[in-house]
């Protein structure tokens, strides 16, 4: 309760620290601090290198602990159109324990350059589990290439509606027309599919399972075949895997291999919650 006190009690400081890091400080150094504190528990000590915006989601945010971290990439981004501000996305590859081990585990996070220096944005908890297992953003297609996205279809058991979203990025200057879409119809129904992509679109495909099975992370397939106004032929396989519980969903929960394949569809599994040690993390 006493972290708990302090830590909200942080909010309130409008990000003025004596030991906040310098806005001459490079991102990479500001990073490793971040992380540092994370890795060693420290939460008080990392709210200082989170946006003021933040805060709250930073504080209300529980992760299972991680025995070290590397950065992986640091990719500029668009700078506010509000007032300029640069933006990082950082990816960092952490090694988080779970009940069956230590396994690696990407986080991305977006940083931005304030006036105080660089800050990191910390979205909401709830949608940040959300998108553990439910994604349905397209990608922009590619000049000159007709493909499909992502390159694995993942329905996961977590989701309530059990669909999954491929994308058929038609980058060339023709239409492109579906002409078959081959899967197993004993599991899945299709439920989405354009009949026509134009030259720069993007058509949606979606699949639900309606299978039983309950067996996790199966595997089946998908066959799309289309064609141009001037006859091209594509075909494209692409591997379907359902009932789906990720790495990242059984982290999360605290499930073992074993936890995780014992659940029984619409069973309700809560995310487990730590009480805060003395550093508040």
């Amino acid at each position: 309760m006493i972290a708990a006190i302090g830590l909200t009690a942080l909010l309130g400081l409008q990000g003025i620290s004596a030991s906040a890091p310098e806005k001459t400080e490079r991102l990479q150094t500001v990073i490793e601090s971040y992380w540092d504190h994370l890795q060693h528990r420290r939460k008080l000590m990392a709210l200082e290198y989170v946006e003021l915006e933040s805060r709250q989601n930073f504080v209300r945010r529980q992760e299972p602990p991680f025995l070290s971290w590397k950065l992986i990439e640091l990719q500029e981004r668009p700078s506010s159109k509000v007032d300029g501000s640069r933006r990082m996305l950082v990816t960092v590859e952490v090694r988080r324990i779970v009940q069956d081990g230590v396994y690696p585990w990407k986080v991305r996070e977006e940083w931005v350059r304030t006036e105080e220096g660089w800050k990191v944005e910390i979205g909401d908890a709830i949608s940040a589990r959300k998108n553990l297992w439910t994604s349905d953003k397209p990608v922009e297609p590619r000049n000159g290439v007709v493909d499909v996205g992502p390159e694995v279809l993942r329905l996961h058991f977590f989701s309530g509606s059990q669909t999954g979203s491929l994308w058929l990025r038609n980058g060339s200057r023709e239409t492109v027309q579906i002409t078959s879409l081959i899967y197993d119809a004993r599991l899945f129904e299709l439920l989405e599919s354009p009949e026509k992509v134009p030259s720069g679109g993007v058509g949606k495909i979606r699949l639900r399972y309606v299978g039983t099975e309950k067996a996790k992370n199966l595997k089946s397939g998908l066959v799309i075949q289309a064609k141009t106004d001037s006859g091209a032929a594509h075909t494209f396989s692409v591997p379907v895997r359902y009932n789906v519980i990720s790495r990242a969903a059984m982290g999360l929960l605290r499930l073992s291999a074993e936890d995780a394949q014992a659940l029984e569809r619409g069973q309700t599994v809560a995310v487990p919650r730590r009480k805060p040690n003395p550093e508040g993390y």
